[in-house]
């Protein structure tokens, strides 16, 4: 049962993530370097559905949006965005 309706919000992001160290840890790592002014790693999150891909996503870039003043990102939905130009159309 749902107790918080947040959760079905979109852009809801939990402040806490149990049993996702080891993702969250690797998708931190390869955007690290924006934490020393440099370019982050492009990170492609591939899995079934539901699994907290997209979660986990908005829960690393969010840490480190607390942490780096100015950072810029962007997110799509691809399964209405389907194609490269419909995601890139998205982004702009």
């Amino acid at each position: 049962m749902i107790h918080d309706a947040r959760v079905l919000q979109e852009d809801w992001v939990p402040r806490e993530l149990h049993h996702c160290e080891g993702q969250i840890q690797h998708f931190s790592s390869e955007l690290k370097p924006i934490t020393h002014g440099l370019g982050g790693e492009n990170v492609l999150v591939t899995g079934p559905s539901g699994t907290g891909k997209t979660t986990i996503a908005k829960y690393v870039v969010e840490q480190f949006t607390q942490q780096v003043l100015g950072i810029r990102y962007g997110y799509t939905n691809c399964t209405s965005d389907s194609t490269k130009a419909a995601v890139c159309h998205s982004l702009v």
